[in-house]
């Protein structure tokens, strides 16, 4: 199930965006995970590229369309 989340609200998206998985990001973007979407805590995938230091998915998901200020 690709829209599944963790105990904390997360997606396959947050993971793939933590530990700096472009393809796995891109094919996810492609079946339609938002950048924005928040876990539990309100924290975007957006928000684990930046704090992991994972520069490229951050490019990615900024690509992606997803406005920062519409993180939810």
């Amino acid at each position: 199930e690709l829209h599944a989340t963790a105990h904390d609200g997360a997606t396959a998206l947050h993971f793939a965006a933590r530990f700096g998985a472009d393809d796995a990001i891109g094919a996810l973007l492609n079946a339609g995970l938002r950048p924005g979407q928040g876990d539990g805590y309100g924290r975007a995938p957006l928000h684990y590229a930046a704090q992991y230091d994972q520069e490229r998915a951050l490019e990615r998901l900024l690509q992606a369309g997803e406005a920062v200020d519409n993180l939810t």
